[in-house]
């Protein structure tokens, strides 16, 4: 009885099956397995079955399976010509997959023909397009004839350029005196100096880059297109970060600026760098590094340096006027701490260049303001004791 019910389902299904096809199901897997070429497993989907029940039926209805040794394609292969397989590849754009179903091939049979008539391939195509000649007789970018690779037809600093993905390259020779001081302030404040790759200190370009708080927003763009006109720069924000990035173009200005700062690949201060900085750069070193002490004079965050550097920087800022000693923080680093006089001869030499967002950095008044409420805690304080 069991046997008979299972028989019954069977029937059923098959009935099924054979109303969604609208024809007889040995003559649709007949046409599709061997005419067709199909695979058992695309068959049974489009019929919803399994792999099992339908080698079964074929089976019982006496359909021949191919062994896993044998090939599914048609023993009369048709091989195409170059033509053909040129229109179909190239112009109509069909896959291997649906060439070699056209001509009951396998992919691998369509990519030995593709290599034997030496069709180009979709991928070598846009290689072909795209390829550098080796014929240039100067840079492509920027018309030098030194330095420049023949295959690529660019220079080691416009092929790093387009390497990171910048605009085409603009080659800057020389910068102002004004625009060397703004890039050496900030460089001795939050700026650094970074290579492009690790590979050879010498071989290596490197670049500016520079981060603030979104606050200081338009400090950033000031300094953007004061100093950065002449080379490509990119502005990046990282709002979740409560961040503002500056970074310019590969440049042989910055290379020589690293050599100098960064000999052994760490920021350096010496004499020399100090003699050179003007008003406009110590303006630029405070706005970046510079705060102002309620309680009397100003601060310099010199951390980065080391106390010998800091000491230095002491002697240099002392004989100015501007009177200063090293403060040790509680990280262990050392900071530049100017009295109430000293910072007021530092004021007066700088305010001229300070950028109007920066104001509050030299904003004595805010100094006199917190005496006042001071004065008047300590009153309270008095009066509330006198009271007890």
């Amino acid at each position: 009885m069991y046997a008979q019910e299972i028989k019954k389902m069977k029937i059923k299904t098959l009935l099924k099956i054979e109303k969604q096809i609208g024809e007889n199901l040995v003559d649709y897997l007949y046409r599709e397995y061997h005419q067709n070429f199909g695979r058992l497993v695309s068959i049974s989907k489009n019929l919803g079955v399994s792999r099992k029940v339908l080698s079964n039926f074929m089976k019982h209805n006496k359909i021949q399976i191919r062994k896993s040794n044998e090939t599914r394609w048609n023993n009369k292969k048709i091989t195409p010509k170059k033509e053909e397989l040129e229109k179909l590849y190239l112009v109509e754009k069909m896959n291997v997959k649906e060439t070699g179903k056209k001509y009951g091939l396998s992919r691998t049979h369509i990519h030995y023909l593709i290599k034997k008539y030496g069709i180009l391939t979709l991928n070598e195509e846009k290689i072909l397009k795209n390829r550098w000649s080796r014929r240039y007789e100067c840079c492509l970018e920027c018309k030098t004839t030194k330095g420049f690779h023949s295959a690529h037809g660019l220079c080691k600093i416009c092929y790093e350029h387009k390497r990171l993905g910048w605009q085409p390259i603009k080659r800057v020779k020389n910068i102002d005196e004004w625009e060397y001081q703004v890039i050496l302030g900030s460089i001795l404040g939050d700026a650094h100096l970074k290579k492009t790759y690790k590979s050879n200190r010498n071989k290596a370009l490197s670049f500016f880059d520079e981060i603030h708080c979104l606050q200081q927003e338009k400090y950033l763009l000031w300094k953007k297109d004061y100093a950065f006109s002449k080379f490509n720069t990119k502005i990046e924000y990282y709002p979740n970060k409560n961040r503002i990035r500056l970074r310019t173009e590969v440049s042989p200005i910055f290379k020589k600026l690293r050599d100098e700062l960064y000999p052994n690949n760490k920021k350096n201060i010496t004499k020399d760098i100090l003699n050179r900085l003007q008003p406009l750069g110590i303006a630029v070193w405070y706005m970046d590094d510079g705060t102002l002490n309620l309680h009397a004079g100003g601060c310099l965050a010199t951390d980065g340096f080391t106390k010998e550097e800091n000491e230095m920087i002491m002697n240099y800022f002392n004989e100015k006027g501007f009177y200063c000693r090293v403060f040790k923080a509680k990280s262990g680093t050392y900071r530049i701490m100017f009295n109430q006089q000293g910072f007021r001869n530092f004021i007066d030499f700088i305010k001229l260049h300070i950028h109007p967002s920066m104001y509050y950095k030299i904003d004595l008044n805010r100094q006199k303001e917190y005496y006042k409420l001071e004065r008047l805690r300590k009153l309270e304080r008095n009066m509330n004791i006198g009271r007890d």
